[in-house]
């Protein structure tokens, strides 16, 4: 049985939806105070992203990096 605590990609990628929704962006910090199971999810994605440019193996498959694409995501962030 899953852990109801444990949230899987796809549920996370919800979450960027809705905060896309509320606030219209979704440039989030790694380190992002009022959510920081989404913004440590947002640093992963970027991780599995890097990973996969350099021939990696990485679990982000292309149609993950094409939802992600779809909403903005950004892949490199700069404070």
């Amino acid at each position: 049985p899953k852990d109801p605590k444990r949230v899987g990609w796809d549920g996370r990628y919800e979450e960027l939806k809705r905060h896309k929704e509320l606030h219209g962006t979704v440039r989030i910090p790694s380190k992002y105070k009022p959510n920081p199971s989404l913004g440590n999810w947002v640093h992963l994605q970027r991780q599995h992203y890097r990973k996969k440019l350099e021939g990696k193996y990485s679990s982000l498959t292309q149609t993950r990096i094409d939802k992600l694409n779809e909403l903005g995501f950004v892949w490199i962030f700069s404070t």
